[in-house]
């Protein structure tokens, strides 16, 4: 699973985001302390890591505390 964001000025391509394989460790743990899928953590790793928000109508975000994830 990816990411994408828009290109920045002078980028000519949506760039895709993934979790560094150092990092997939991470995976377990936000799987244990907020209980989400391996989809979701996946994406509240990568979104931590890049130092983005989650935007989301996914009720399962509702147990991140921190001002990761903004709800629609």
């Amino acid at each position: 699973m990816t990411c994408s964001t828009k290109p920045r000025s002078g980028d000519k391509a949506d760039v895709p985001l993934s979790l560094p394989m150092g990092l997939h460790v991470s995976l377990v743990g936000s799987n244990e302390n907020f209980n989400l899928s391996f989809e979701d953590a996946y994406q509240y790793a990568v979104a931590r890591h890049y130092g983005l928000k989650i935007v989301t109508m996914d009720k399962d975000f509702e147990k991140v505390s921190s001002g990761e994830v903004l709800f629609l």
